[in-house]
């Protein structure tokens, strides 16, 4: 078994892995180009990811640093995500 990070422990993160089912449930939902979404608790940005693209704007809120570095880095090119820590 591999070992776990203390913060994902303390933190009970949970991640999907599947960008598949994500863009499903995305494409499923009311989301649209004039709407403002709030994600708490983005961990990796796989479902940041699907909202940047349909979504005129998204608001992560992370509180895990190392996380937030991350998401950071991995959007820092789109203009209509922001991460808050």
């Amino acid at each position: 078994m591999g070992k776990r990070q203390h913060s994902q422990i303390s933190l009970a993160q949970n991640f999907l892995r599947s960008s598949k089912l994500v863009r499903r449930l995305v494409g499923m939902s009311t989301i649209g180009p004039s709407d403002t979404v709030y994600e708490i608790g983005a961990g990796n940005g796989i479902i940041t990811a699907s909202l940047a693209s349909v979504a005129k704007y998204v608001i992560v809120i992370e509180k895990d640093p190392e996380l937030v570095r991350r998401l950071r880095e991995r959007f820092r090119s789109l203009d209509n995500v922001e991460i808050v820590e």
